[in-house]
Order: structure tokens, then C-alpha cells, then sequence
């Protein structure tokens, strides 16, 4: 730094651990540099805040240089440690209330920072969460000098602080007049810095410019707004998003409104426009935080308002004319607007509406009434016909959230319309039967027909194929004995969707189906009134040239080309094998009477 050096060294007692040495340069121990040292380092041993980082021990080199023994800070910077761990608006907000509530100590014990900035706020760990400390605390006011990035202040001896996070009142250079507000503003710069990955002011341009020129440049420019500045910075917008865990759309809704006025009340060129404390500040947060009203406003609107009508008073008289004539042209060509499009509802639109309707075109009628609907919504004519040409449909998934589309059912080769997420109730279509589609990431599309209503339980791909949720129901058995009905409940259960493929059935025939008795346990095979044992079953169970399989086949193997045709040629017994093969069962009639609906068109 400017007037010391810092070491990390070993304290051996009373307790041993790694600490940060400062010790007062050679050269620089003159009595008023000294003094300074010794009052900065009585300030910040006064200091007792988990967000800085505390003074341990004071003492004097066997030469009489003094020093003073920190805790050692093992982190990186606040910057530097939310872009590498990615973390989201939200999370960086909780980093920087710790640092607005270390400010807050540090200025009940009369102590303003004046070089607040990212590399002087460190983030290490403790007990596997993030830490923010502020080190440095006074040393700019204590040597009056700046202590690193020399290039500009050793040159301006009185220019304390560093320009990108430097108030206007420091800029001034007005040390009798700079308060703990000062540190509110620099709070600011790095609050935007955060949210947008640049400071208000680029620091490069900062650095190349004058003394006279930075001066003016922090006392007289109006800064962009963080939303504003996203949209503007030299980055891509995607990259700075990326960094904070979104997406440029996301990142400058959420900085939008609360968080710009947040940021431009601590930027404000009057301090007395700013938060009164680092506390106030960090409330304000909370409140955002916790979706309640801040009370940071939209920063000085009237105030800057109010400045530019008087310096353009001329000028605003005459375009307060101009706008007058505008805002009566416009009126004018609403009116006629208004009347032409009246004139078409009542007069065209309307006796199409009707041809349509008369024609069952309820498609093309619905289209059309959805225009008209905007012109005359409460036209009793069109109410009526709504009834006849629109339905109401509903349509629920488990789980919810997922893509519905839908098309004419007549419609084989249409463009897919997206309808929203489920679960959707009571949303208006044309009078017709639709053809659904529903998508959601991780599950099979599902793909049906229904009139009005649907609820789909959606097949998840861990499953491995694809399958049709069927609902249980109540099912009625005619016993034959004595006449009577019965009635029983079965169970939902996952249906496959397709029937098994040659080349499914061949795996089970290559996995020796045809060789492993317990695949068929539980089977009796009967034949001429004659038990079979399992060795003379599989016997009768060959193909076309007497090799295990269906007797289609010839080989051992389907025709050629027909590896995804539906197997055929399989006796019960064998469906019976594979489906224990595959770890799943055959469907009974009562399954598969409920599943093809075949009391339904």
C-alpha cells in the first residue's frame, strides 16, 4: 500500500494461527504519518463486526516502526466470487445486505470507509457458506493518500478514493464536507456493479481522462439506470445473464422498477436525495426481497424534471404546441377509424357470420366472430351466434404444466396450435372435435381425440417405452350359473401403447425363451385330451422350418423388413412366456375391452 507493507505471518501465542502483518514503511514514519497509523489502527481495534475483519493485536519493530496484527482473510473478491459460483440476483443481494450491515457498524463507531469497492469487500468461507469481510477500513483517511492503482492518485495527492466508486462531494475534494453518505454512494456502484457486471462509469475511461475531466464527469453526469445500462453494455447481455444464473429477458425484468430505484437513490448527486444510513439502504432490500413496497421512488423524476423545464422553456412551449395538434389529428383518425370499422361489423361481417353458421363452417364462422367480437362485443346477434359456433373445453394433465396444442380433427396435416400449460379450464374454441397433442420434458408425447373434455396422465420416458394410462372402473361379470351380475373393481393400469415387434419377440427368443422352463412356470399344456410335459410343449411351439418361434417365421427370424410389424403366429402360451420374459402381463379381456373403448365412436 502507500504507507505500509502487509505480510502474513505466524502468531505463536497466546493462540497460533495465520494472521496479516502491517507494518509502516521505511521512509514514511514521520510523526504525522505515524500518528495517523496509530489512530487508524485504535479506530478499526474498536470495531467488533463478523463482516470485518478485526484487528488482533498493536505493537513497534525493534526499530520503532509500528504495526498492527489483522485477521487474515482468505477470499477473493465480492465481484470476482459471484461471477465464478454464478450466483442469481437474489443471492447476491443477501451477500451485499452483510456488507450494508458491516458499513452500518463501521459508521456508529465514527469511521467512513471513502475506498469502498469490490477488491476491499472479500468473500471467504465459513462453515461451507460465503462471508463477506471489508478490510481497509480508514486507510485512505488515515495516510490521505491512495494506497493502490497509483496512476492517477499519486499524481492528484488530495484525490482520495478511486474515481468509478468516488462521490461527488470526494471528487470535490471538500474533506471537511464528506460524510458517512459518501460510503452510501459508493454502496451504489458496487450494488449496479452486481446487478449489471460494470460500474455506472467505466473505469478505463475514468482512468485515461484528466484530473479536471474526472471531476466533471462524477459531479455532472446523470449515470444510466442498471436496466438501462444491461441493455447497453458492451458485453453481450447473455454472457452478463449467464453469469447470474438467467436469461437476458429474466435478468432485466428483475432489475426493472424496485431494484433501478434502489441503485439511483444511492446514486443521487445530492447526497441529501440518498439513504440517510447503510441500514436504510439494506431495509430496503429486505423489503424487495420480501415483495413489499420499498421506499426508494423513481430516483428525483420531478426533481430532474423540473431542471429540464427551465432550461428549455422556449423550446417546450413549442412542442407542447406540436403535441396539441398531434393528439387532435390522432382523435380524429380514431373516430373515423372507429366509425369505418362499426360500419363493417354491422354491415359486412355480421350477415357473413350468419351465411357461415348456416353452412356449419363453425371454424371459419368462430374466426370471424372473434374479430367482430372487438368491435361490437355486446351486440345481441353475435352473443347468439357465439353459443352455436363456440364450445368450452377443459383439459388436465398429471403431472401439470404441460404443452397442449390441438387441431381439427379432419385436419391430418395442419400446424399444431398452442392452446398454454395445463391444467387449462374453460377456454372457448370453434364447435368441433379436435385432434390434442400434449408435450412435457421427460414424459412421451400424447397425442388423442376427445370432444370436449380430457385428463391425461402422461407416460414418463424412465419408463422405457411408451404406454397408455388406462383409469380403473367398475366392471360387471354375468355369472352364468345362476343369472346373477356381479360387479368388481379394476385397478388403473400402464398399457402398452404398440403392439410387441418381431424384433421385440426376437430378443426374447435369441435370450433362449424357448430353452428356460421359468418363463412358463404355471402353464399347463393340454393336447388330445393328454397333459403335456414342458419338454413335448415346446415341441409344438416352432416356425415354419421346426425352430423355436412364432409359425410365421421361418429359421428362427421374421420375414425380411418386418422387424417392426406386430409378431403373429404366437399361441397364448407364448404371449403368456414373453410377457413374464419382459416382466410385465397379458391383459385380460375385461383390460382390453375398457382400454380399445369399444363402446365408443
Amino acid at each position: 500500500g502507500g504507507m505500509a507493507v502487509v505480510y502474513m505471518a505466524q502468531q505463536q501465542e497466546p493462540i497460533r494461527r495465520k494472521v496479516a502483518l502491517k507494518i509502516i514503511k521505511l521512509g514514511m514514519d514521520t510523526r504525522q504519518i505515524i500518528a495517523r497509523f496509530e489512530a487508524e489502527r485504535q479506530a478499526l481495534a474498536i470495531m467488533d463486526h463478523p463482516n470485518i475483519a478485526k484487528v488482533l493485536d498493536v505493537g513497534s519493530t525493534e526499530t520503532g516502526r509500528p504495526y498492527f496484527v489483522m485477521e487474515l482473510v482468505n477470499g477473493i473478491s465480492i465481484t470476482e466470487y459471484c461471477d465464478n459460483n454464478k450466483l442469481d440476483t437474489k443471492q447476491r443481494l443477501r451477500l451485499f445486505i452483510d456488507v450494508c450491515k458491516a458499513i452500518q457498524h463501521a459508521h456508529q463507531k465514527g469511521i467512513v470507509h471513502r475506498d469502498l469497492k469490490p477488491s476491499n469487500i472479500l468473500v471467504t468461507m465459513h462453515d461451507d457458506k460465503p462471508v463477506p469481510k471489508v478490510i481497509d477500513f480508514g486507510i485512505a483517511k488515515a495516510t490521505n493518500q491512495r494506497l493502490t492503482e497509483k496512476t492517477v492518485f499519486t499524481r492528484y495527492a488530495h484525490f482520495i478514493g478511486t474515481p468509478a466508486y468516488m462521490s461527488p462531494e470526494q471528487a470535490q475534494m471538500s474533506e471537511l464536507d464528506v460524510d458517512t453518505r459518501t460510503d452510501i454512494y459508493s454502496l451504489g456502484v458496487l450494488l449496479y456493479e452486481l446487478l449489471t457486471g460494470t460500474t455506472p462509469f467505466d473505469a478505463k475511461v475514468l482512468r485515461k481522462a484528466g484530473y479536471t475531466e474526472i471531476q466533471r464527469f462524477i459531479i455532472e453526469t446523470i449515470p444510466l439506470k442498471p436496466s438501462t445500462k444491461l441493455s447497453k453494455s458492451n458485453r453481450t447481455l447473455t454472457d452478463i445473464a449467464q453469469f447470474r444464473s438467467a436469461n437476458p429477458d429474466s435478468l432485466r425484468r428483475l432489475i426493472i422498477g424496485d431494484l433501478d430505484w434502489i441503485v439511483m437513490k444511492c446514486l443521487e448527486k445530492d447526497r441529501t436525495r440518498r439513504y440517510e444510513t447503510a441500514h436504510a439502504l439494506a431495509e430496503d432490500i429486505e423489503r424487495h426481497l420480501k415483495n413489499e413496497p420499498i421506499l426508494a421512488g423513481s430516483p428525483g423524476m420531478f426533481y430532474y424534471m423540473q431542471k429540464f423545464l427551465r432550461r428549455h422553456q422556449s423550446h417546450i412551449a413549442m412542442a407542447v404546441v406540436v403535441t396539441l395538434l398531434v393528439v387532435g389529428l390522432i382523435i380524429s383518425v380514431f373516430k373515423y377509424q372507429h366509425t369505418s370499422r362499426m360500419e363493417w361489423a354491422k354491415g359486412d361481417a355480421m350477415p357473413r357470420l350468419e351465411e357461415l353458421v348456416k353452412l356449419e363452417d363453425y371454424q371459419a364462422a368462430f374466426t370471424l366472430a372473434q374479430k367482430v367480437r372487438k368491435v361490437i362485443p355486446n351486440d345481441p346477434g353475435l352473443i347468439n351466434l357465439l353459443s352455436r359456433i363456440s364450445k368450452i373445453y377443459s383439459i388436465n394433465t398429471i403431472p401439470a404444466g404441460a404443452k397442449v396444442f390441438c387441431r381439427q380433427y379432419s385436419d391430418h396435416d395442419g400446424t399444431w396450435q398452442y392452446i398454454g400449460k395445463s391444467p387449462i379450464e374453460n377456454i372457448t374454441l370453434a364447435n368441433s372435435i379436435y385432434r390434442w397433442k400434449i408435450e412435457k420434458q421427460g414424459f412421451y408425447t400424447y397425442e388423442c381425440v376427445t370432444d370436449q373434455f380430457l385428463s391425461a396422465k402422461l407416460c414418463p420416458i424412465d419408463l422405457g417405452r411408451e404406454m397408455v394410462w388406462i383409469n380403473g372402473w367398475a366392471a360387471q361379470f354375468h355369472q352364468e350359473s345362476d343369472s346373477r351380475i356381479s360387479t368388481f373393481n379394476v385397478p388403473g393400469f400402464w398399457m402398452d401403447k404398440y403392439e410387441v415387434t418381431n424384433e421385440q419377440f426376437k430378443a426374447f427368443v435369441e435370450a433362449g425363451g424357448y430353452d428356460n422352463p421359468d418363463y412358463w412356470e404355471g402353464l399347463n399344456f393340454i393336447k388330445d385330451n393328454r397333459k403335456l410335459s414342458w419338454q413335448e410343449a415346446m415341441l409344438e411351439f416352432t416356425d415354419q422350418t421346426n425352430q423355436p418361434g412364432p409359425f410365421t417365421w421361418e429359421n428362427g427370424t421374421y420375414p425380411p423388413g418386418q422387424q417392426r410389424y406386430p409378431v403373429s403366429g404366437v399361441s397364448w402360451f407364448e404371449a403368456m412366456a414373453y410377457a413374464s420374459f419382459s416382466g410385465n402381463s397379458l391383459p385380460t379381456i375385461h383390460h382390453w375391452e375398457n382400454a380399445a373403448s369399444l363402446d365408443q365412436s
